[in-house]
């Protein structure tokens, strides 16, 4: 990947030629012309430069697997258990199972 440029990636995604034009020079303008650098800025989230990325949804999700796979592993979704299974937990809202696990972005297990 290391001399790839982002248009190559692009065309091993298989992208129709106009889409493909139309997303390398969104990529070019936000400074991403090589596979490493458009790789590094889906990698490196406190720069912010994946999420300001004016790609489409669609293939800013085929390159994250692209990434991933190439990386060797993949990111996965959790489920939110259904709401009978939670309990409120204190005067914050905070949200445990019944098992004691808690949940969200609130409960301190970044």
């Amino acid at each position: 990947m290391a001399d790839q440029s982002a248009r190559d990636l692009l065309r091993k995604l298989g992208l129709p030629r106009n889409q493909l034009e139309d997303s390398f020079a969104l990529l070019e303008q936000a400074g991403l012309s090589s596979a490493l650098e458009l790789r590094d800025a889906w990698a490196k989230p406190a720069d912010r430069k994946w999420e300001r990325l004016a790609l489409a949804r669609d293939i800013k999700e085929e390159l994250m697997s692209y990434f991933e796979s190439e990386m060797g592993f993949s990111y996965g979704k959790m489920q939110v258990p259904p709401k009978e299974t939670c309990t409120p937990a204190g005067p914050n809202f905070a949200m445990i199972t019944p098992g004691g696990q808690g949940m969200g972005p609130w409960c301190g297990y970044h």
